[in-house]
């Protein structure tokens, strides 16, 4: 009975195709978490704005027109669940990948996964700056 066995050189061009598909291949999933972080941070300060617009449209009804005077109780640093984000306009708040900086003239302000940052104070609110980046 003759055994047969893969020869050095079908070895070694398993190898070299394998390494050509993995140079194209990796490159493309390695940029796929950045543009998640960028899509969900996106998401995320999208879902504030609109949160604010409806608080804002909940107090037409009750004829006291106001922005909301804040986003959050959240105490500075990094959201969790003991410490979530934006809860007084999202109906859970955010309790990871976020943080809470430290007010700046009056202004609440946030860094988002991505390390962008954003703002709020409830006048620029009403100057259509919901929830502008800084």
């Amino acid at each position: 009975v003759k055994k047969r066995a893969f020869t050095l050189i079908e070895a070694v061009i398993v190898l070299l195709i394998t390494g050509i598909i993995a140079t194209i291949v990796i490159p493309r999933f390695a940029g796929m978490a950045q543009t998640a972080k960028e899509s969900a941070e996106k998401s995320v300060a999208g879902s504030v704005r609109q949160g604010i617009t409806n608080r804002y449209s909940e107090s037409i009804m009750f004829n006291t027109p106001a922005y909301p005077s804040q986003l959050d109780a959240a105490s500075t640093g990094i959201a969790a669940p003991g410490n979530p984000v934006f809860t007084e306009v999202l109906q859970q708040g955010i309790a990871r990948d976020w943080e809470k900086l430290a007010k700046v003239n009056n202004r609440d302000r946030y860094k988002g996964p991505t390390g962008s940052e954003y703002e709020y104070n409830q006048y620029l609110a009403s100057q259509r700056k919901r929830f502008s980046d800084a």
